[in-house]
């Protein structure tokens, strides 16, 4: 029983372990515009994106607006960061 119940601990242990979602992506630079490649290699593109607790607007070619108003009305400041 004693086993059983170690089993059973350690399989939920490495469970919930294995759901942490890891943050690995980069900024890249392109001429004056910026990207951001995700962990698995792709660009975020088309939509909002929460990197370091602040969220950015990437066009549907992955460069991500600054300084302007997005497609949904909100306004993003010089560093393409949510102005709330």
């Amino acid at each position: 029983m004693k086993k059983r119940y170690a089993a059973l601990l350690m399989a939920a242990a490495m469970t919930a372990g294995s759901a942490i979602t890891s943050f690995g992506g980069q900024w890249e630079r392109t001429g004056d515009q910026w990207k951001y490649q995700n962990d698995d290699g792709t660009y975020a593109a088309g939509g909002w994106m929460c990197i370091d607790s602040k969220y950015y607007y990437f066009g549907a070619d992955g460069i991500m607006l600054s300084d302007t108003t997005a497609p949904d009305g909100r306004e993003v400041d010089s560093t393409g960061a949510w102005t709330q």
